[in-house]
Protein backbone atom coordinates (compact mmCIF):
# COMPACT_ATOMS: atom_id res chain seq x y z
CA UNK A 1 0.00 0.00 0.00
CA UNK A 2 1.13 3.59 -0.69
CA UNK A 3 0.44 6.85 0.72
CA UNK A 4 -0.38 10.20 -1.13
CA UNK A 5 0.14 13.54 -0.15
CA UNK A 6 -1.83 16.29 -1.89
CA UNK A 7 -1.76 20.01 -1.18
CA UNK A 8 -3.87 22.79 -3.18
CA UNK A 9 -2.11 25.84 -3.64
CA UNK A 10 -4.25 29.09 -4.89
CA UNK A 11 -1.91 30.88 -6.96
CA UNK A 12 -1.28 34.11 -6.64
CA UNK A 13 -2.17 35.31 -3.26
CA UNK A 14 -5.64 37.13 -3.83
CA UNK A 15 -7.08 34.47 -6.15
CA UNK A 16 -9.65 31.35 -4.83
CA UNK A 17 -9.70 31.51 -0.97
CA UNK A 18 -6.49 32.97 -0.39
CA UNK A 19 -6.06 36.41 0.92
CA UNK A 20 -3.44 38.51 2.04
CA UNK A 21 -3.29 41.64 4.43
CA UNK A 22 -3.70 44.48 2.70
CA UNK A 23 -1.84 46.53 5.28
CA UNK A 24 1.38 44.45 3.98
CA UNK A 25 3.26 46.14 1.56
CA UNK A 26 3.41 44.83 -1.65
CA UNK A 27 0.69 41.76 -0.28
CA UNK A 28 -0.85 41.55 -4.04
CA UNK A 29 1.85 40.48 -6.80
CA UNK A 30 1.68 42.53 -9.81
CA UNK A 31 3.56 39.86 -12.55
CA UNK A 32 4.77 36.73 -13.06
CA UNK A 33 8.33 37.14 -11.59
CA UNK A 34 6.77 38.29 -8.15
CA UNK A 35 4.27 35.32 -8.50
CA UNK A 36 7.28 33.04 -8.97
CA UNK A 37 8.59 34.42 -6.66
CA UNK A 38 5.83 33.72 -4.01
CA UNK A 39 5.49 30.74 -5.13
CA UNK A 40 9.10 29.43 -4.62
CA UNK A 41 9.25 30.80 -1.31
CA UNK A 42 6.38 29.45 -0.46
CA UNK A 43 7.64 25.67 -1.35
CA UNK A 44 10.95 26.58 0.58
CA UNK A 45 9.02 27.37 3.69
CA UNK A 46 6.86 23.93 3.54
CA UNK A 47 10.28 22.20 3.01
CA UNK A 48 12.77 24.00 5.46
CA UNK A 49 10.74 24.91 8.03
CA UNK A 50 11.31 22.75 10.97
CA UNK A 51 8.34 23.24 12.47
CA UNK A 52 6.71 23.34 9.04
CA UNK A 53 3.87 20.59 8.04
CA UNK A 54 5.86 19.02 5.65
CA UNK A 55 8.57 17.73 8.50
CA UNK A 56 5.29 16.91 10.80
CA UNK A 57 3.62 14.43 8.21
CA UNK A 58 7.26 13.03 7.38
CA UNK A 59 7.78 14.62 3.69
CA UNK A 60 11.44 15.88 2.29
CA UNK A 61 13.45 16.44 -0.38
CA UNK A 62 14.06 13.04 -0.68
CA UNK A 63 9.87 12.58 -1.74
CA UNK A 64 9.07 12.74 -5.47
CA UNK A 65 7.51 16.44 -6.25
CA UNK A 66 4.66 16.76 -8.89
CA UNK A 67 3.71 20.29 -10.08
CA UNK A 68 0.28 20.80 -12.38
CA UNK A 69 -1.73 23.65 -13.53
Amino acid sequence: MKDYNIIFVDQPVGTGLSYADPNFAKAYVTNMNEMANDFYEGLKELYLNPVGCFKKIGINADNPLFIFG
